[in-house]
């Protein structure tokens, strides 16, 4: 059985996927609570089905590799925080940013330093 294929990973859908997947996992794993990971997952993601599709001979592949982390970046960051809006706390059980723990289904964006 195959989860993520090469094929898969080059769709907007499969990448989106594995970029919350990864995020997640190395946010969970690593206590790492920055909106860097999903970044530099997304530059990774990218930059790899870049190298395999052999899209990379030239600036102009870098360049468009590079919008298109940024978009794959966006992308998931709108899904995770979708998949998020239903699992809010209420307001008067906030948590300072630096003491709250990291949960699977968690934003990755800092909002006025609590959840």
């Amino acid at each position: 059985m195959e989860f993520f294929s090469w094929a898969g990973l080059g769709s907007l859908s499969g990448a989106v996927a594995a970029v919350v997947v990864v995020t997640n996992t190395v946010r969970k794993l690593t206590k790492l609570d920055s909106v860097w990971v999903p970044f530099v997952v997304s530059v990774l993601v990218v930059y790899g089905l870049a190298l395999v599709d052999k899209a990379l001979a030239n600036p102009a592949g870098w360049v468009i590799a590079f919008l298109n982390s940024c978009l794959l970046f966006c992308t998931a960051l709108g899904v995770n925080d979708t998949l998020v809006q239903g699992a809010h706390r209420p307001a008067g059980d906030a948590v300072p940013f630096a003491a709250r723990r990291v949960r699977w289904w968690q934003t990755w964006l800092r909002r006025n330093g609590s959840d």
